[in-house]
């Protein structure tokens, strides 16, 4: 209800404040502004509840397939968090798929595709090369 009744203004505020805690690369928050500014609001309003309210760790223990995991942990490093803290968060949610390799970047946010492009890339092509097996790092 709350984002619903949003005005314009207040809607680009938030998003604005929101990007720059998700994305260190301050020049890529005005492609995802206007990405969320172009957005239907109804539609991302449905997403955020169904991103929101759907718990899948027990569904994901039916996954049969190699399972990369990419995460960033450094946007919560100035309220305490450490890489070892999101680490044990992560490998609890994926603990019940068999192979998962759960990779974190030391320096992008959320968007690591543009915040550690380099990380995120050898990443996946190691992952798509390699053996598998339980690999967190």
């Amino acid at each position: 209800q709350q984002f619903a009744q949003q005005t314009e203004e207040s809607y680009q505020m938030q998003l604005e404040m929101t990007l720059n805690s998700m994305i260190a690369t301050k020049d890529s928050i005005p492609v995802a502004k206007q990405w969320g500014m172009d957005t239907d609001r109804e539609t991302a309003m449905q997403a955020m509840l169904e991103l929101y309210g759907t718990d899948l760790r027990d569904d994901i223990a039916t996954i049969e397939s190699p399972v990369l995991v990419l995460a960033a942990w450094v946007a919560y490093k100035p309220y305490g968090v450490t890489k070892e803290m999101i680490l044990s968060n992560l490998m609890s949610q994926y603990q019940t798929i068999e192979d998962v390799d759960i990779q974190l970047s030391d320096t992008g946010y959320h968007f690591l595709m543009w915040d550690d492009l380099e990380f995120t890339l050898g990443a996946i092509e190691d992952f798509l090369e390699g053996e598998h097996g339980m690999s967190r790092r």
